[in-house]
């Protein structure tokens, strides 16, 4: 019989920005392979949301816990690695989604929103892939993926600088950390997802038509993605038929950059 290399059964996975959208869909597919999930997030852990969202994963019969932490935080980040360790004895894949990006055109923008958004995405990225991989290189193995955005490979003129910032250094820092972990068995990669058909991006959607229309032609196939597409990108990329790739982009976007 033909082994399934999608079967991550018995695997421990790690997803931040897990309590809607991309990281939501991921934790629920990753669970629905058999992987138990630490759920990690801002929220506090009776918002309705969480509350939802646990219960839909451990539908799957696998262990899932979520921890409140902010990944911008040093010690937040510190304590909840350990804690993950403690309660699951090893992490085997790590989804780095954390993300906060409010639209703000470059000469209205602020030093706070700017710190904001690259702190959470850039440094949160860099946070969660040294503790997360320290525990990785003591196991010899490991999956990671980062998320980045279209907005770091192309400039977009909706107010989306330090958004486009702060995911071009995901990406350059993935390259990076690929290259002096591959000793240890760590493959690192990233995803680069186009306009993807969030609640957030559905609310914008309800009341601006021109813009959804100027988003929707700036797409090849005609449609904004579904975050279940974005979450099978991230399955595929830490299980094992993707076992001789790191370090390497994969841009799921309807083929916007090719335009």
């Amino acid at each position: 019989m033909m082994k399934d290399l999608f079967d991550i059964s018995g695997r421990i996975a790690v997803v931040t920005g897990a309590n809607s959208g991309i990281g939501s869909a991921a934790a629920e597919l990753l669970a629905s392979k058999g992987a138990n999930v630490a759920l990690i997030g801002r929220r506090e852990p009776d918002d309705p949301a969480i509350v939802e969202l646990l219960g839909n994963v451990e539908e799957h019969k696998t262990l899932c816990k979520y921890y409140q932490c902010s990944v911008s935080t040093e010690s937040d980040v510190v304590a909840t690695a350990q804690r993950i360790k403690k309660d699951f004895g090893r992490v085997d894949i790590l989804f780095n989604n954390a993300a906060a990006a409010k639209l703000m055109f470059l000469e209205e923008m602020t030093e706070e929103q700017w710190d904001l958004t690259v702190d959470t995405s850039l440094k949160g990225t860099f946070l969660c892939c040294r503790e997360f991989g320290k525990i990785m290189i003591e196991q010899k193995r490991g999956a990671i993926v980062n998320m980045a955005s279209i907005a770091g490979v192309l400039g977009l003129p909706r107010g989306t600088a330090h958004h486009s910032a702060a995911k071009a250094g995901v990406m350059g820092f993935t390259r990076a950390a690929a290259v002096e972990w591959a000793k240890h068995g760590i493959r690192v990669n990233t995803i680069v997802p186009g306009q993807i058909g969030t609640s957030s991006l559905q609310k914008v959607f309800e009341t601006n038509e021109k813009f959804k229309q100027d988003i929707l032609n700036d797409i090849p196939l005609g449609r904004v993605g579904l975050p279940e597409e974005i979450a099978h990108s991230v399955l595929f990329l830490v299980s094992d038929a993707a076992g001789f790739i790191t370090g390497q982009t994969l841009i799921a976007d309807g083929g916007t950059v090719i335009k």
